[in-house]
């Protein structure tokens, strides 16, 4: 497990007016840029005593849902959100986030569809995170004119044909060399000449 840095409490926190569902959405935004799939947000704070929203993302792969983690923990530092713990980072099916008054789930799919954490939060009322397109979108460059293709026979003045072109498919005077294969590398094997003492 990488060194966790653990966010600093308060700045981004109560203190700052930011509820759990706000502070979800932050996170939401983080993990929709990492490439987080089917992510939801739950407001529980109605129906759970420990946590004001749950926020479940699934991951394409062990390394990707470490991934998700760590970009959690690194938007959870930046904006000083309480960070009481995490589970599941090593196996990487299921890692559980504490950030105090957010619970953080990400999943890979099968497990999130064993798991079915949205169904246990079925009275839950579901947050809209999608974030707002930000700012101008980018400036496209202008494309380059693509080359159009020479036509057949034609040479530029000045260059030779390639040895193919002539007719002489193969006959360029160079001779290839054997290819080794990467056992016989490793061995030495196919080297010429003898070693001196």
């Amino acid at each position: 497990m990488p060194e966790v840095k653990k966010p600093r409490a308060g700045r981004g926190g109560k203190e700052a007016g930011l509820s759990g569902p706000a502070k979800a959405k932050l996170l939401a935004a983080r993990l929709d840029e990492k490439q987080a799939e089917d992510i939801t947000i739950l407001d529980v704070a109605s129906l759970c005593p420990v946590s004001e929203a749950v926020l479940v993302a699934s991951a394409k792969g062990v390394r990707h849902a470490q991934a998700l983690a760590d970009a959690v923990l690194d938007k959870a530092g930046e904006q000083g959100f309480e960070f009481l713990g995490m589970e599941g980072y090593q196996a990487g099916a299921w890692v559980l986030l504490d950030l105090n008054d957010v619970i953080v789930h990400v999943f890979q799919r099968e497990a999130r569809l064993f798991y079915n954490i949205e169904g246990l939060w079925s009275e839950a009322e579901t947050v809209d995170w999608t974030p707002a397109p930000a700012g101008k979108p980018k400036a496209q460059k202008p494309k380059a004119a693509k080359p159009k293709a020479a036509k057949a026979g034609s040479a530029k003045p000045g260059r030779k044909k390639p040895a193919a072109a002539k007719g002489k498919a193969g006959t360029s005077g160079v001779a290839k060399a054997k290819p080794r294969t990467a056992a016989a590398a490793k061995s030495g094997a196919g080297k010429s000449g003898t070693r001196r003492g």
